[in-house]
């Protein structure tokens, strides 16, 4: 009886471990309350240069003041609020889930100590943390991803992209499928 029972279960073994399934120990932390604080900072410049300049646009129109198109590009992204941050998250788990490279990664989303999640218990394991540095607006998205092991900073990787091209990127560094970088 214990030659059948290791002779069906080593292969399911061998079986879960090529599909994946044994790299489900990674976890990717989308730290929300990080990218939510720095769309706020991103949003300051604009604001303050649209009331310093409230004046002067009037008078000449936006078209004929140097800059004044960007930052008002920039001041309607800021008029969202953290939904823009939402729905780039959204969209980036979204492909995260769909490409089966990026299978047996758990991915969540920290929004800060007062929003209990499934974050609190994966944050005492080695994780990897994707923060963005949020530009209301703007389609891609600077972002950096940094590996934690035994609450230490271990690696640390960066790019900008929008979801659709960030998720193979995450994907190949959290499984190791590129270069190994010694840090």
């Amino acid at each position: 009886m214990e030659n059948f029972i290791f002779r069906t279960i080593a292969p399911l073994v061998v079986l879960l471990a090529i599909t994946g399934f044994a790299d489900a120990n990674e976890a990717l932390i989308l730290d929300n309350e990080t990218s939510v604080w720095n769309e706020s900072l991103a949003c300051i410049e604009p604001e303050m240069w649209s009331e310093t300049n409230r004046d002067l646009i009037k008078k000449l129109g936006c078209d004929r003041i140097k800059n004044c198109p960007e930052m008002m590009s920039k001041l309607s992204g800021c008029s969202m609020g953290s939904v823009e941050v939402m729905e780039f998250e959204v969209g980036l788990m979204t492909e995260l889930a769909a490409r089966k490279e990026c299978a047996g990664i758990t991915v969540a989303r920290y929004r800060g100590t007062e929003h209990p999640s499934p974050t609190d218990t994966l944050l005492d394991s080695p994780h990897w943390s994707l923060r963005l540095t949020f530009a209301p607006g703007k389609n891609t998205q600077k972002w950096e991803m940094v590996r934690y092991e035994n609450g230490k900073e271990v690696g640390n990787f960066e790019g900008q992209d929008d979801p659709l091209s960030m998720a193979p990127r995450l994907c190949a560094i959290i499984k190791g499928k590129g270069a190994r970088i010694l840090q």
